[in-house]
């Protein structure tokens, strides 16, 4: 989980500064347009998500 939320601050903050002057109204609608095209994608990654086995961790014996 730390990982994910560094990650994305890293982004963020790559983003910011190559273009500080970013407006975010903007950003939100084309976010808004791609979801509104591209809502398919969320299934197939959910499909993906659960037909992928997970790994179990082995107990060790003591």
């Amino acid at each position: 989980m730390k990982q994910r939320i560094g990650l994305i601050l890293a982004l963020t903050g790559a983003i910011l500064l190559l273009q500080p002057d970013l407006d975010v109204q903007i950003i939100l609608q084309d976010m808004t347009q791609l979801a509104m095209m591209y809502w398919p994608i969320v299934l197939i990654l959910i499909g993906l998500l659960l037909i992928t086995p997970r790994k179990k961790k082995k107990r060790t014996s003591r």
